[in-house]
């Protein structure tokens, strides 16, 4: 589990940053609000506010980060109604549940007592759904809700630090006093939940225990904590982590993530490597031609590039790379995992963009540069290559890469067969197709 491990230093080494940078705190999830229900401290209803997508470049307002509970951690389907979340949650959920569980958190805490009390006092009335349609605001029983406070001089709800540490104890104090050994720490600490499996990009799961009937656990243990025991507070701040990871610097390709990242969370270039070529020539030097068409000028621009990445980082900084695979809807498989030093990796992904360049002269900007995996995958097996195979080829792709390994040979062969084949086809894709067989010879 050293993948766990790197991601739980990630957080240890960036704990700072929670909130501000999209972090999580433990037993917190992130979602973008659809409705903000504002109050007086008095609890009467002051506003209603829908949130809109922002555009590109615009803050997103709607972001919230908010509190799970115990039995909402992993809910499914139709137990969302029974089983709350602490404070923001679905318009179905906020149901005598919600204002029962909520009173037991207030009655644990004062300070949680003064500051949730409007909520309270609101949700009694009955009027959420009425007050929704009275503001006009388009809604169904699936929009989520953040609450926030016309507190003065109080910071808002889903901001407040002490806030969220109370519920860290309040969840905290509900777990059984059960330690166990933890095979990321080394440490005796209490386990995880039988149902803590946080999910990563929408249902996935990257670690769960369902094999407890039939052939119970590959004949070899009689529990799943036999087999492996991870404390809940590695769990959840690994898992934090990764999602934050994620969603700044993943690379996306289909039901794949590729992740690149130091222990401080530092983006690498290996995602460059994955988009259109030219995104290492760009930068914001005025004077610098906009189109880069030789050898010699990539491999300025390249280095350029490049080395503004590490600028910050240590010599001894270690990166790691991963690859995950949604095989299913609710489970995630991790089909790489590597852990090389940040020179390494710069060297390998330096030998992949200088041996696969050459001239693009296809599209509406022509380039020199590598090609894209998934200009290779299209030129190699056709633009309506079957989605298997794209997974397939991206996983053979990413050693090449990020390792320095060889191009398999059976991807390039593809790609020059392809390209010499131009019977019926547009003189651009000749074009495209001749630019990137040369590229991979």
């Amino acid at each position: 589990m050293s993948w766990m491990q790197k991601l739980y230093e990630v957080y240890t080494a960036c704990e700072g940053e929670i909130g501000a940078e999209k972090l999580c705190p433990p037993y917190h999830l992130s979602k973008d609000a659809d409705i903000e229900v504002q109050l007086y401290p008095d609890g009467r209803l002051a506003g209603i506010v829908a949130f809109v997508k922002p555009k590109d470049g615009e803050d997103n307002d709607a972001f919230t980060i908010y509190p799970v509970t115990p039995a909402s951690y992993s809910r499914q389907g139709t137990t969302a109604v029974m089983t709350p979340h602490a404070l923001c949650d679905n318009v179905k959920c906020l149901n005598e549940h919600y204002i029962a569980n909520m009173s037991e958190w207030c009655s644990a805490d004062t300070y949680v007592k003064e500051r949730l009390s409007p909520i309270l006092t609101y949700l009694t009335c009955g009027t959420l759904a009425a007050d929704i349609e009275k503001y006009g605001v388009k809604s169904n029983e699936k929009s989520f809700v953040r609450f926030d406070i016309l507190d003065i001089g109080k910071p808002k709800l889903y901001e407040d630090k002490r806030l969220r540490q109370s519920h860290i104890d309040h969840y905290l104090a509900q777990e059984q006093p059960a330690d166990d050994y933890c095979y990321v720490t080394g440490e005796i600490a209490m386990p995880a939940r039988s149902n803590q499996n946080p999910k990563v990009g929408g249902n996935g799961k990257l670690i769960s225990a369902s094999d407890s009937s039939n052939y119970t656990y590959r004949g070899r243990f009689t529990k799943p904590e036999q087999a492996f025991s991870v404390s809940g507070e590695v769990m959840e701040k690994a898992h934090n982590a990764l999602r934050w990871l994620i969603a700044r610097q993943g690379e996306r390709q289909g039901d794949q993530t590729i992740l690149a990242f130091g222990t401080g969370g530092m983006k690498t270039p290996l995602n460059d490597s994955f988009k259109h070529g030219t995104s290492f020539a760009d930068d914001d030097d005025e004077d610098a031609p906009k189109i880069i068409d030789t050898e010699d000028e990539f491999a300025s621009r390249f280095n350029k590039a490049i080395s503004g990445y590490g600028h910050n980082l240590e010599r001894s900084e270690s990166v790691a790379i991963i690859g995950f695979d949604a095989a299913t809807s609710g489970r995630l498989s991790i089909y790489y995992y590597t852990e090389m030093p940040w020179k390494e990796l710069i060297a390998n992904i330096k030998s992949w963009h200088f041996h696969t360049s050459w001239l693009h002269n296809y599209g509406n900007r022509p380039y020199f540069g590598a090609p894209s995996p998934a200009d290779i995958i299209e030129v190699a097996y056709g633009e309506h290559a079957d989605d298997n195979i794209k997974k397939s080829v991206t996983k053979r792709l990413l050693p090449c890469i990020a390792n320095g390994a060889s191009l398999p040979s059976d991807i390039m062969h593809s790609a020059v067969n392809r390209a010499v084949n131009t019977g019926g086809k547009d003189d651009w894709r000749v074009r495209k197709e001749l630019a990137v067989a040369c590229a991979l010879i």
